[in-house]
C-alpha cells in the first residue's frame, strides 16, 4: 500500500484541485482492487489452489499414497497455511494410519510429508496454540524433535473425536456401559476434583449400530455441534449416516439435533457421512463422505447455512 499513499502526497501537492481528485480517485480505487485480489488469491491458494466452494459440498484434492485414501476430520492452521490429514487403508482390526501434512510457502503448496505412522493416528485437531494435536483419543505434541509418539488422554478409557475449545476444556464423546446410548462429554480439569459433565445429548442408537461411534465437532466458542448420526432413535437419516446441528441456548442446554439437509445427506442407504470440522472463522465445512464409489474428504461454504438453521 506504499504507492497509495505516495500517490496521495503527490496529489495534495498538487496545485489544480481537478488534477488532485482524479489522482486520488485512482489511487482509491487501485488500492480496493489490489486488497480484493490479495483475499480472493490469500483464500484460494491458501486452501490448495481450489476455488471455494459454496452451499454444495465438492470433493478437497487431499493427496493420497496408492491403496490409501483420505479420510476423517482434518486440522488447518489459523493462517490457512497448514493442514494436517490421515489417510488410512481401510477400517477393519488391520487398519494401519499415517499423519500427513502439507505446509504452503509463498503461492505454492508442499507435497505431502509423512508426520508420524500407526494405528489410530485418526482426526487430527489442534490443540491450544498448535503445538499440540489432538488424534482420537490421544495427544501428541510437537519440539525441536519433531512430533512426539502420541500418548493416551486417559488411559484404558475411550475418549472418540478428542477436540479442545478455546476455554481450554476438552471434549470427547463416549457410549454408556451398554454401548446403546452415546454423549459429548466435558472433561473435568486434571487435579480440579471435579468429575466430567455429559452435555445431555443422550443420543439412543438402534442395533447394529449401538457402540458406533459418534463423530463429532465443536465450535470453538462452543456455540453449536455437528454431530455425525446413523440409527439414532429418534433421528432418522437419509443415508448409512448423516450429519446434524446442534445449538446451546443461553442457559447451556442443546437444541434438538437438525439435519444439515440434502446437500449435505442426500438420500443413499449406502452412503456415510462422518468427520465433520469447521476452518475456526467458522466459514467452511469439512466432512468425510463414502458414495461406495470411494471415500474423499469434501467441503463446502458453511456460515450461511449454520445461520438459516440456527433460527
Amino acid at each position: 500500500m506504499k504507492w497509495a499513499a505516495a500517490l496521495w502526497c503527490y496529489a495534495m501537492s498538487v496545485n489544480m484541485r481537478s488534477d488532485c481528485s482524479r489522482i486520488l480517485k485512482l489511487a482509491l480505487a487501485l488500492a480496493f482492487l489490489s486488497i480484493g485480489r490479495l483475499q480472493a488469491q490469500d483464500e484460494a491458494w491458501n486452501l490448495l489452489g481450489e476455488t471455494p466452494p459454496g452451499d454444495t459440498p465438492v470433493p478437497f484434492p487431499l493427496p493420497a499414497s496408492p491403496g490409501n485414501f483420505a479420510a476423517e476430520r482434518i486440522a488447518i492452521s489459523h493462517d490457512r497455511r497448514t493442514i494436517y490429514y490421515t489417510e488410512l487403508n481401510g477400517y477393519n482390526a488391520g487398519t494401519f494410519s499415517r499423519l500427513m501434512v502439507l505446509t504452503c510457502k509463498g503461492a505454492s503448496w508442499s507435497s505431502p510429508s509423512l508426520v508420524l505412522s500407526g494405528r489410530g493416528l485418526l482426526a487430527p485437531a489442534f490443540a491450544s496454540g498448535e503445538d499440540g494435536l489432538l488424534l482420537d483419543g490421544k495427544i501428541t505434541s510437537r519440539g525441536s524433535q519433531g512430533w512426539a509418539e502420541p500418548t493416551a488422554f486417559r488411559h484404558g478409557e475411550k475418549c472418540h473425536y478428542l477436540q479442545q475449545t478455546k476455554t481450554g476444556r476438552f471434549y470427547f464423546s463416549i457410549a454408556n456401559r451398554e454401548e446403546t446410548e452415546w454423549d459429548i462429554v466435558r472433561a473435568a480439569v486434571p487435579g480440579s476434583g471435579a468429575a466430567d459433565e455429559k452435555l445431555g445429548l443422550n443420543i439412543a442408537m438402534h442395533p447394529p449400530f449401538a457402540g458406533f461411534d459418534m463423530d463429532y465437532y465443536i465450535a470453538p466458542d462452543e456455540a453449536y455441534m455437528i454431530l455425525m448420526l446413523s440409527g439414532a432413535r429418534d433421528f432418522p437419516c437419509s443415508g448409512a449416516s448423516d450429519l446434524f446441528i446442534t445449538f446451546s441456548d443461553l442457559e447451556g442446554h442443546w437444541t434438538k439435533p437438525r439435519s444439515l439437509g440434502a446437500a449435505v445427506n442426500p438420500p443413499g442407504a449406502n452412503e456415510w457421512r462422518w468427520g465433520p470440522c469447521v476452518t475456526d472463522d467458522g466459514k467452511y465445512l469439512f466432512f468425510t463422505r463414502d458414495t461406495g464409489r470411494g471415500t474423499h474428504v469434501y467441503w463446502m461454504r458453511f456460515d450461511e447455512l449454520r445461520e438459516r438453521l440456527s433460527r
